[in-house]
């Protein structure tokens, strides 16, 4: 879930809550928010969202609640993902590039895919230009999903590319994206699975 200003949260953390089976797992959560000062807010729990959410700040933001999985249990597998001065958290699997001479970490697919992104845009490519390398050589499996703040250009950016699994359609409403429609009234970001990305300006007005 990403948006300009935190709202639907209730829905978002029963669709987390329904997602977990309710259990309390170690999957933990995390959120990245981006402050009026330019600064910003990243904070990581391993508690189940529901038993711990605590105010989010009314500021740009993603947030992201993990399901259970075969992984150990540390903030390491919390996203979001710090890397190249990218942000990231993401949803599904990916086949990620590994071209010669980039480092890429290797715990998650996920945090590979913020260093990819992240790496692009270090080596001089424009937004726009780094968004259409992602979506031409990263393979979704089935998902390639993601929320991210770029730190260097102030953006959040909203990234859907799926196989046509209608489980991994992004939605949007009101300024917000979510993993799944969180009530009434939500539209598709991809609904055909071809990449779709929205970028939208994290600059105080």
């Amino acid at each position: 879930m990403a948006g300009t200003r935190p709202r639907f949260i209730t829905n978002f953390v029963k669709v987390a809550r329904k997602d977990g089976k309710g259990l309390p797992n170690g999957d933990g959560w995390g959120f990245a928010a981006y402050l009026a000062d330019g600064t910003i807010l990243i904070k990581k729990k391993l508690e189940p969202i529901w038993e711990s959410l605590e105010p989010l700040p009314r500021a740009p933001f993603l947030l992201h609640a993990r399901r259970a999985e075969k992984l150990p249990k540390s903030l390491e597998h919390v996203h979001p993902h710090v890397c190249n001065g990218v942000i990231l958290a993401h949803n599904g699997n990916v086949e990620v590039p590994r071209p010669s001479g980039l480092k890429l970490y290797r715990r998650t697919s996920s945090e590979a895919l913020a260093c990819y992104f992240g790496a692009l845009l270090a080596s001089g490519r424009e937004l726009e230009e780094a968004l259409e390398t992602v979506s031409k050589t990263v393979k979704p499996k089935p998902s390639a999903n993601f929320v991210a703040i770029v730190t260097s250009a102030s953006k959040l950016v909203i990234f859907n590319y799926h196989t046509g699994d209608r489980y991994y359609v992004m939605w949007k409403k009101e300024g917000v994206y979510a993993s799944e429609p969180l009530g009434e009234g939500w539209q598709p970001l991809s609904e055909d699975g071809a990449p779709v990305w929205e970028v939208v300006d994290l600059k105080p007005s």
